[in-house]
């Protein structure tokens, strides 16, 4: 059937299509979001809870701050969400994944606004359900970072919420000069900033990394920059570093980096890092060719159905070059602070944000690559309909995937029942007066431990967590 044709007869192909796949990742997320109502508590969620419940949030802060972790920004948010109860962890996840989806939305159309890339609203809801679908999906440790608290505060979280930091700048950045009041909202974005570093050491230095690279592109491609988008950044930089600074000058860093030491000189760092970079880029390609393909098609067939000028070759090349050039810099950025620590290779929860790096450079290539393919600005019917076709099956493949988390799904739900048995047996002992109580030791969850018989530092801040005198686990 000829494109003007089905148009004119009221039907149109490639926004049906786009709208079919923005409902498959839709409810692809959504199931996801789902999964979240069996995660429990896990490992440090006891000890974290435990000083926010015995000491509030400031003198509980101080506390952590001085004798536990440097982290400040994850207990804070640990305080706040206490009060909640168990529902504080079982929507975490449905509410974290939407977050992502707004503040990749806002911050992508505000991005290709500065590079004067031409994409549909609906193109780039697209883009940003697909950015996040592909990054938890095909995430390191996905139970880690976002079905448990913690390693969602640490490494999850703060990806949207530097979106949103990008997406303030960004506008900022070709708004009018603000006068009054207005122009000083923007020094609040260092308070903001610094919050966000203050989740993780992972997220402290990517998120310096993200307001330099993100300072210089604006200075780059715009023309006349106002002194909002400048006072802005200079806050927001100064609070991404003062959140180094803090977490650096923790007292509680002395234990850490007794059982894991630091390098022995800069240049280990360096090169421990480039390497383990190398190896994660490695490993991701050769081991999701199938999920990584299926994305480069998806992305390439929402490409040319977008209208806009071709890419010229030269221009394009430059561009991956210069894509391939910024991923690097991102990925050595967020794996830099997990070497530090025994120059060990990162666990899975702390490569999230490498996973969502390299998902994202991975989409980039792949639309440059499409618009230096695309004829003119007016697709030939051939590429229209091979578009189509790889927009179709882009959108199929969200519901295969959530075929394929069937087993996570009954893995979760077992978890969560014996959990809640547990509890319930705790409670209501609890409730009759008892002081000691026994229970039965359950299995360690996908590399995070749990109560075991031989007692551990788990199974310590859960009896202090539920007011115990003895919490005797057997087997």
């Amino acid at each position: 059937m000829d494109p003007q044709l089905s148009r004119r007869r009221g039907y149109d192909a490639p926004r049906a299509v786009q709208w079919l796949a923005v409902g498959t990742f839709i409810m692809a997320l959504a199931f996801l979001g789902y999964l979240g109502t069996y995660a429990r508590y896990w490992a440090d969620d006891y000890c974290y809870g435990l000083v926010a419940r015995q000491s509030g949030l400031w003198q509980g802060l101080l506390e952590w701050y001085t004798l536990s972790g440097n982290r400040f920004s994850a207990f804070a948010l640990v305080a706040l969400l206490e009060p909640l109860g168990l529902n504080g962890v079982r929507f975490l996840p449905a509410a974290v994944l939407l977050l992502w989806v707004i503040s990749g939305y806002v911050f992508l159309q505000e991005l290709l606004g500065l590079f004067r890339v031409n994409f549909s609203r609906r193109g780039v809801l697209l883009l940003a359900l697909m950015l996040v679908f592909y990054s938890v999906f095909l995430a390191p440790d996905r139970l880690q970072t976002l079905y448990w608290r913690m390693g969602t505060l640490h490494y999850t979280l703060p990806l949207p919420l530097m979106a949103l930091t990008g997406w303030t700048l960004l506008r900022a950045s070709r708004q009018s000069a603000l006068q009054g009041w207005r122009r000083h909202l923007y020094l609040l974005l260092g308070l903001w900033t610094f919050f966000i570093g203050g989740l993780s050491e992972t997220t402290g230095a990517l998120q310096v990394t993200f307001l330099v690279l993100l300072g210089l592109g604006v200075w780059y491609k715009s023309a006349s920059i106002t002194k909002s988008f400048w006072i802005g950044w200079l806050s927001a930089l100064a609070g991404a570093l003062l959140a180094l600074g803090v977490m650096l000058l923790s007292p509680s860093n002395a234990w850490r980096q007794a059982q894991l030491p630091p390098p022995p000189s800069l240049w280990a760092l360096v090169t421990f890092t480039l390497r383990y970079v190398v190896d994660f880029v490695v490993y991701s390609l050769r081991g999701m060719p199938i999920p990584l393909g299926v994305l480069a098609l998806t992305v390439w067939g929402l490409t040319i159905l977008q209208s806009g000028e071709r890419i010229p070759y030269k221009k394009g090349l430059a561009g991956i070059g210069l894509s391939l050039a910024i991923g690097a810099l991102f990925l050595l950025s967020s794996m830099a602070p997990s070497v530090y620590a025994g120059l060990q290779y990162p666990t899975g929860r702390a490569l999230m944000p490498a996973r969502f790096i390299f998902i994202f450079t991975f989409m980039t290539i792949a639309w440059m690559l499409a618009g230096m393919m695309r004829s003119s600005p007016s697709v030939p019917g051939i590429w229209r309909w091979l578009a189509i076709g790889a927009l179709l099956l882009g959108a199929l493949y969200p519901m295969r995937g959530v075929l394929n988390l069937q087993a996570e799904y009954q893995g979760l739900s077992l978890r969560a029942q014996r959990w809640d048995e547990r509890y319930a047996h705790i409670t209501q002992a609890l409730a009759q007066g008892e002081r000691t109580v026994t229970v039965k030791e359950t299995d360690v969850v996908m590399g995070l431990e749990d109560w075991n018989a031989g007692g551990n530092w788990v199974s310590t801040c859960a009896e202090r967590y539920y007011g115990l005198e003895h919490l005797e686990i057997v087997r």
